[in-house]
């Protein structure tokens, strides 16, 4: 179907005269007839007013998919007519508090890998007779500051979602971008992505080196005591990789929602939406783990593992969920 015909058609739909269309678009009726003959195409402005006051995309008017006869009105009512339009005002604002959020995320979650390291510390430390205190002391000083560190990070976690809201449509709702804000941001996406490819890489790296400590201690055959010490060097390393993934991963992702691209494009949004459901319980689930298992065990230095364990099982989780719905 030409866009002559979707304009007739639409306009029947909403019961307009071509006077009454006409009058909507601030153009003459000859011009609506004109369009609806297929004697003259509007403009590029005309058919963003058309867009916009026939609540449906640009896309469904300029793309000729759709045959005359074709029951248009469920698979364009239902999702075109919910169409959010972002201008670039709205992308900007966008993108500057994802950019805030992304600090935040990643000083909490550095936050929480980092908790136990006076746990670690104090507890080893009066266990060889280092410092003069007991164990069950030392202990209670590590937890003592353990839990602030955790409630800092969720307050990070909390405080940082809650600004976020506000823009929960463009990741909910099917959206278009303005004329120009495409071009824009895709743009900034490119001019970005030399740094995310280092950081992602950088991080790697560091996974890979993390547990070079430990091996060197064991090597070397120093005391129990500087292991330990060791081991707060392998929560450092493992935060910075995690402080570089969370960098490059959340400004592609604020990106890829806006142009609606990878995670985000039309079909995976639906399957999100499933996967919300679980991601819900699946991360608090997890988090507690970690907790009974590193607190149960005392095994600080490997129960880190759980976390990127964690990331890519919730990252098969969607994809199941992406799956099931295309």
């Amino acid at each position: 179907m030409i866009l002559a015909d979707k304009i007739m058609m639409l306009r029947k739909k909403k019961g307009w005269s071509q006077e009454e269309l006409a009058e909507k678009m601030n153009v003459s009726r000859q011009s609506v007839s004109k369009w609806e003959s297929g004697n003259s195409i509007p403009d590029l402005n005309k058919i963003l007013m058309l867009s916009r006051i026939f609540s449906v995309s640009t896309d469904f008017l300029l793309k000729d998919e759709i045959e005359e006869g074709e029951t248009w009105d469920e698979d364009i009512s239902q999702e075109e007519s919910q169409v959010y339009r972002v201008s670039i005002q709205e992308a900007k604002d966008y993108l500057k508090a994802s950019t805030h959020f992304m600090k935040q995320v990643r000083l909490g979650v550095v936050l929480c890998i980092l908790s136990p390291f006076l746990l670690i510390l104090l507890g080893d430390m009066s266990e060889f007779g280092v410092i003069r205190m007991s164990e069950d002391f030392a202990g209670s000083i590590g937890i003592c500051v353990l839990l602030p560190m955790v409630a800092c990070a969720t307050a990070l976690f909390v405080t940082g979602g809650l600004k976020m809201k506000p823009y929960d449509y463009l990741e909910e709702n099917q959206i278009e971008l303005e004329y120009g804000v495409s071009g824009i941001v895709k743009e900034e996406k490119r001019r970005r992505e030399a740094a995310n490819r280092i950081y992602i890489v950088l991080g790697v790296t560091l996974c890979i080196l993390s547990p070079l400590p430990l091996i060197m201690g064991d090597s070397l055959g120093v005391s129990l005591m500087t292991e330990s010490v060791f081991t707060v060097l392998l929560l450092v390393i493992v935060s910075a990789a995690v402080f570089l993934f969370i960098t490059a991963g959340m400004i592609n992702s604020s990106f890829d929602r806006l142009l609606q691209e990878g995670d985000f494009s039309r079909k995976k949004k639906r399957g999100k939406k499933r996967a919300e459901k679980i991601m819900g319980i699946y991360w608090p689930v997890i988090t507690v783990i970690y907790l009974l298992y590193s607190f149960i065990s005392g095994e600080w230095w490997i129960s880190w593992v759980i976390w990127p364990a964690a990331a890519v099982a919730s990252g098969i989780i969607e994809a199941v969920c992406g799956w099931k719905e295309a």
